[in-house]
């Protein structure tokens, strides 16, 4: 992890320390394992674990790890064919240009 110059906002949020990220697959949207189901046999998460998944960055041990690569193991295909499924379901974003007034959607 490293400070983030200049910060990176999505949004309403500013990100201000950030790291390297290779993303080589992707479960097709709508079709990875319920994290829910997992977070009992997950060390990372306390009792309120969905509160937890709202920070940038969410360290796992190696148990959590294999966990969660057997979970995705059935599921887990190349970026470029999952990728399609995501952008199916992106939504437009709305530029505030200045108070009062919006831009058009871009999507």
């Amino acid at each position: 992890m490293r400070d983030l110059d200049p910060v990176v906002v999505f949004g309403d949020r500013t990100f201000t320390i950030g790291c390297d990220l290779a993303i080589g697959g992707l479960a097709p949207w709508d079709c990875g394992p319920e994290l829910s189901v997992l977070v009992p046999r997950l060390r990372t998460f306390p009792a309120a674990w969905a509160i937890h998944l709202r920070r940038s960055l969410v360290p796992l041990d190696d148990h959590d790890y294999e966990v969660l690569s057997q979970a995705l193991s059935g599921v887990v295909v190349d970026r470029e064919t999952a990728l399609p499924s995501y952008l199916d379901h992106a939504r437009p974003v709305q530029r505030q240009l200045r108070k009062g007034h919006q831009a058009e959607a871009r999507g």
